[in-house]
């Protein structure tokens, strides 16, 4: 390639090829309106050469007779001319409607992306908020510039996640806001398939009308409405799998007893265990009183479960409209149970979510909107915390015992130590229950105003949330 380039060097140096012919280009810049558009950007395509429009919308540049500009400006469509002569350019761009129209929410109202100078970022509810995960606090990570979150547990209806908006902002308390359709409420166990908007306001330019409550952040969330037209059905289901990400290898109870000699001996102690307890071991023809257990494979499964379904019907007339949907969401952990157990022990996290939206048009120039949501679920663990039983497997040598004997006994506690048996901790210890039910009620009345000055209106709202714990437990 560069002797190629050197030849073709060559004989345009010695008059074998044409140089191309540089000119002046003169131009002016309009919108569809035939008004000037200052400080668009004019770039020959294919090279870092160009210029911007001046306040009256034109432009000069030096360039090739053949080569083409590109013409870009914020809101407009980029266009491209060819340069054939000195003839002066007239260059109209067309809006991009697309970009000019996408909107945005900015405190109690919104407005055209465009026009926004606070600093705001959208989720895009399809292809970021529809995961696989019943928490949707856990997904915000990642997909919003300026979010920072920790997830302390993974266990299926524990996986809520702390979320700061641009780091830890205030001493006293460092979560944004959150509203729900105008409401202070929680959005992590809404279902994906109700959003329909996300937004996350983050500088002082953009909370402003939120006062000091706005100063960590805020997290805005519109559930969907009714459209007008004929019933739209939407049906959705999906199972996945569930998996640790990693674990620690955990050496065998071979490895152990051979490290565990070495340490002792090298130091000037005895032999912890003989070669013959080692053999035994090795050869496993009496796993109960020499046991080489593999506590990860004994406690943990290989994967879990989830399961979604959701089901929403929306439509109706020029006055009155609706939404309504319900889903279904199962979740099992990763923790292994007693088949013969008197109870149920195993982690589980299930939910069932309803929400139900009517506009109606009361009079003229009266508008009611009911919004109705909520959800109820039911969770199931073991007794122990995970916490703990991730503590209690690394403690736990291969070789201390065996799960269980032969009559069903179980070896649960070692020689008076701290070292107790994982596998019954876990199935044998009892269970915990937790059963929730929420509902959400808001009732939002709008009234135009427009015999006193065109475009403003009246906007109250009532609302009502009530919840409900209960708890069960057995040791």
């Amino acid at each position: 390639l560069k002797s190629i380039s050197f030849i073709l060097l060559l004989l345009w140096g010695i008059g074998f090829l044409p140089a191309q012919e540089r000119i002046q280009v003169k131009g002016k810049i309009v919108d569809t309106n035939k008004e000037e558009i200052i400080g668009a950007n004019v770039l020959i395509k294919g090279t870092t050469i160009g210029t911007i429009t001046d306040f009256d919308g034109n432009f000069t540049l030096t360039a090739d007779v053949g080569s083409v500009l590109v013409v870009t400006y914020l809101g407009y469509l980029p266009t491209e001319v060819e340069v054939k002569d000195t003839a002066p350019l007239l260059i109209e761009l067309t809006e991009n409607s697309k970009e000019l129209d996408e909107l945005v929410v900015v405190g109690y109202e919104t407005q055209k992306k465009i026009t926004s100078i606070g600093s705001q970022s959208g989720i895009k509810v399809i292809s970021d908020l529809k995961q696989p995960v019943s928490n949707l606090t856990t997904v915000l990570v990642g997909r919003v510039s300026g979010i920072v979150g920790v997830q302390r547990s993974g266990e299926p209806g524990r996986e809520d996640a702390s979320i700061w908006v641009r780091g830890i902002a205030t001493m006293t308390g460092s979560s944004p806001l959150v509203l729900v359709n105008g409401v202070e409420r929680s959005f992590a166990d809404l279902n994906p398939e109700d959003i329909e908007t996300f937004s996350v306001l983050k500088d002082a330019s953009a909370t402003a009308v939120y006062g000091v409550r706005g100063v960590n952040g805020v997290v805005i969330v519109t559930t969907k409405n009714g459209q007008v037209g004929k019933p739209r059905i939407n049906v959705e289901y999906n199972e996945g799998v569930t998996r640790f990400t990693q674990l620690p290898k955990l050496a065998d109870g071979i490895a152990y007893m051979h490290a565990a000699n070495e340490a002792s001996m090298t130091r000037g102690g005895l032999q912890v265990f003989s070669d013959e307890y080692i053999y035994r071991t090795m050869v496993g023809d009496d796993p109960y009183l020499y046991p080489n257990v593999d506590w990860h494979n004994e406690i943990y499964k290989k994967m879990g479960h989830t399961r979604r379904a959701s089901v929403n019907v929306n439509g109706g007339s020029e006055h009155v409209q609706y939404y309504v949907s319900l889903s279904f969401y199962q979740e099992t952990g990763l923790f292994k149970t007693d088949k013969n157990a008197t109870f149920d022990s195993n982690q589980r996290n299930t939910r069932y979510n309803f929400n139900s939206s009517l506009t109606m048009d009361v009079t003229s120039t009266t508008q009611m909107k009911l919004n109705i949501k909520g959800n109820m679920s039911d969770r199931n663990y073991p007794w122990v915390e995970a916490k703990d039983m991730f503590e209690l497997v690394y403690n736990m040598p291969a070789t201390q015992m065996p799960v269980i004997y032969p009559g069903g006994e179980v070896p649960f506690i070692s020689t008076g130590g701290e070292l107790v048996n994982p596998w019954a901790y876990l199935t044998k210890k009892g269970y915990k229950s937790y059963n929730q039910s929420k509902v959400m009620a808001d009732l939002r009345l709008t009234q135009q105003l427009d015999f006193i000055t065109k475009g403003l209106s009246l906007t109250g709202m009532f609302t009502y949330d009530t919840e409900n714990k209960t708890y069960l437990g057995r040791e």
